[in-house]
């Protein structure tokens, strides 16, 4: 029998409740006309609204799905629904000969990793491409440059005026006061910049409105504003930078690094653990992250896919499951943002699985890291640990084996959904650190891993 996901993966795949809830209503083989599936694809036949059947087509291991029917969403609650028949029921999947409409997708698909796998060579092996107006180029690249340093000379006044004027004294939690330079940040073409000064944003509603004594006792605003001045100041010294700084801080100012140029550098081949993926929206735009690990490279790695709110299509990686394929880095300090260099396919896990770090490990990393890229404020990791509420008051805590503890972020459903799961018992934990709290995402249940996103 073909080794299907299971539930929870399935479930981790989803691109939201509503559309999972769905998928759980049409998880009944009764409820198709064809529901079928062998060791390569799940296949299937859903009566809709109209008057053919939806054709739905997913890849044994649930990594891609296709589906006839008119939503937007990915996977669909057709393709979810098969998937979850095949890993709850997969008995009752029908032995039935493949389709056509079945084999043409899978014919489909194996066309295009050859493409991609034909021009990932290429790329690397210095290909042909074609011929780039380079004194063009350099024109734009010296325009662009030209009107950054106006916007960073325009952010570092301001700055000043904020800081003499006073953090106390300054209209911090006004919408405005942030908005109108991030705005006049994104017309000097420094969308990084505009980042930024967002994010300044929510750190100050942040610090006033939590009740929680020790963070009112230091507040976050000053670190982001000191590391926003740190980046005006290297962005006006970029030819003094190293090669891998200077890429980091290009890329923080909000210039992009070309896809072909990323797959055409050295790739990491490894085992790679989907540990979880997290989606968000910002201006009209989804971005969804998915978090993974290598194996033998014992590296850490973000895979980021952007697409419009409206229709928000992904590949979606299944979490909790060992992926074999090759990434390739963006440049900069100990980068985590990775392509797939090579499709991905699934295969065991390594002997031990995935390795952990105690609390001590994990902020001696920390702190290593902010020594090199101090922009990097939050890390990934792997902690065997349980989670621990104290008597009185809300705080909780992540304790390792050594009786040392981290705070977990507070009022979130992540947190109570990781307790829920682990019954207090100690377990392996995936989750980030940002110097104050962590954010759990993953945990390892007596049945699996489980997604906490």
């Amino acid at each position: 029998m073909a080794a299907y996901p299971t539930p929870d993966i399935v479930t981790a795949l989803a691109p939201d409740a509503s559309s999972l809830k769905a998928g759980r209503g049409l998880a009944s083989p009764g409820k198709w006309t064809l529901a079928a599936g062998n060791d390569t694809a799940l296949w299937g036949l859903m009566q809709g609204s109209g008057k053919d059947p939806y054709h739905v087509r997913v890849l044994a291991d649930g990594s891609a799905t296709k589906c006839s029917c008119p939503s937007r969403k990915f996977p669909c609650k057709h393709a979810l629904g098969l998937l979850l028949i095949a890993a709850e029921q997969p008995a009752k999947l029908a032995a039935s000969a493949p389709p056509d409409w079945l084999e043409e997708w899978l014919a489909s698909r194996a066309e295009k990793t050859v493409k991609t796998e034909t021009k990932a060579a290429k790329a690397a092996e210095g290909g042909p491409k074609a011929p780039a107006d380079g004194k063009a180029q350099a024109q734009r690249r010296a325009k662009r440059m030209e009107r950054m340093a106006e916007g960073m000379g325009f952010l570092n006044q301001w700055l000043g005026d904020f800081v003499r004027q006073g953090l106390a004294e300054a209209p911090v939690t006004d919408h405005s006061f942030w908005e109108n330079t991030a705005r006049r940040m994104v017309d000097a073409q420094a969308p990084g910049l505009a980042r930024r000064l967002r994010q300044a944003q929510e750190t100050a509603l942040s610090d006033a409105m939590t009740l929680d004594d020790a963070r009112k006792n230091a507040p976050r605003l000053p670190d982001d504003l000191g590391r926003l001045h740190l980046l005006l100041t290297a962005g006006t010294r970029l030819e003094t930078l190293d090669p891998d700084l200077r890429a980091e801080v290009e890329q923080l100012l909000g210039w992009t690094v070309a896809q072909e140029s990323v797959l055409s550098g050295p790739g990491v081949t490894d085992r790679w653990f989907a540990a979880a993926r997290t989606v968000q929206e910002e201006e009209r735009v989804i971005t969804a992250v998915t978090w993974l690990y290598g194996a033998e490279s014992g590296r850490h790695a973000m895979w980021i896919q952007s697409a419009p709110a409206q229709q928000p299509v992904f590949t979606p990686l299944p979490i909790g499951r060992w992926l074999k394929g090759e990434l390739a880095f963006y440049p900069g300090v100990q980068p985590l943002r990775a392509l797939w260099k090579t499709p991905f396919s699934t295969t065991q896990a390594p002997p031990g699985g995935v390795p952990f770090e105690t609390v001590c490990q994990v902020l001696e990393r920390y702190a290593h890291g902010l020594e090199v890229n101090p922009w990097r404020t939050v890390i990934p990791f792997y902690l065997h640990a349980r989670p621990m509420r104290e008597k009185q008051g809300k705080k909780e805590w992540l304790v390792d084996g050594d009786g040392q503890a981290l705070p977990v972020v507070p009022n979130d459903a992540r947190r109570q959904l990781m307790g829920a799961i682990s019954g207090g018992r100690p377990g392996l934990v995936f989750g980030l650190w940002n110097g104050y709290e962590v954010t759990p995402l993953g945990i390892e249940s007596e049945t699996g891993w489980v997604s906490l996103t």
